[in-house]
């Protein structure tokens, strides 16, 4: 339908009659709004996301390595360059720990469950950063890794294994987290681990064994944040236990499991995990000791 509507002529400041569709108008103007609440709406979401990806680009992933060689030793009239990490015996000879802990290593050693011996390593997937280490020594007891029962969310963890100085005194910490979640094979906790933790068990509240931890997380909010070292979050990660079954079936290592589901008292998982836990130094470089 059309409708006759004045309009000011601009040339004489005069009207003149104009005939116009009211409905066509009106479509226009609709699509108009339309158009510009796209195109509001399209910079609100590219807003939004552009803060999300900046914060995931400044959230430096960070590997820790809890195998940063520890401070320069004198054994025997010689200075040793040494990494040091922590593993747990599967079986009589076998030693699970991460391939990282044992790179460029000129000879290992082991000591915690068992007194100080040597020991080769044998097998190594740096893909999974798994290895196993074999050596003559042998442990009171075995690890058991957890059979069919699952992980939860929530599910309270131990942390056994020599971070820190404790990777030059020789003694074990033991320490408790929380499960947060399970991420691209890997199992996420509350962070308690502490470089030297790597290559350790993550152990349920009997003592058995439910993940290997290689390290942690950082999450940082900004480039700045970074620079000035303060972390808006951090938690633990371990490989888990599908992955580590995996690495055994595959080099034919024998492992034994356990699906008991009563909770230990702290004292007698403890008893219990320091017998199969030990301490892997990897030296890495040694020179004579000159006057």
């Amino acid at each position: 339908m059309d409708k006759f509507i004045k309009v000011a002529d601009p040339n004489n400041l005069g009207f003149f009659n104009y005939s116009v569709n009211y409905i066509g108008t009106k479509k226009k103007v609709f699509l108009l709004f339309a158009i510009l609440f796209i195109v509001i709406f399209f910079f609100i979401i590219k807003f939004l996301f552009a803060n999300n990806y900046q914060q995931i680009e400044y959230a430096d992933i960070i590997y820790q390595e809890p195998e940063i060689p520890a401070p320069y030793r004198i054994a025997k009239g010689k200075l040793l360059h040494i990494n040091s990490g922590t593993g747990f015996f599967v079986n009589n000879d076998s030693i699970i720990t991460n391939a990282h802990v044992l790179e460029s290593c000129k000879s290992i050693r082991i000591r915690g469950a068992i007194g100080s011996c040597y020991a080769d390593l044998v097998n190594i997937n740096k893909q999974i950063d798994l290895a196993r280490l074999k050596t003559s020594c042998f442990p009171n007891i075995v690890a058991h890794l957890r059979g069919l029962l699952p992980l939860q969310k929530g599910q309270e963890v131990k942390i056994m294994g020599y971070p820190l100085e404790s990777g030059i005194n020789g003694s074990y910490v033991l320490k408790t987290g929380t499960i947060i979640n399970f991420e691209n094979d890997a199992i996420e906790f509350t962070d308690v681990v502490a470089k030297g933790n790597s290559g350790g068990p993550l152990l349920d509240n009997n003592g058995v064994v439910v993940g290997v931890i290689f390290g942690k997380i950082i999450l940082y909010s900004s480039q700045n944040d970074v620079k000035l070292s303060q972390p808006k979050n951090s938690y633990g990660i371990a490989i888990n236990l599908q992955n580590l079954k995996n690495f055994l079936a595959e080099n034919n290592i024998v492992y034994f499991t356990d699906d008991t589901s009563y909770n230990f008292p702290d004292s007698d998982m403890e008893d219990k995990a320091k017998n199969y836990i030990v301490n892997i130094q990897c030296v890495q470089d040694e020179a004579e000791i000159t006057n």
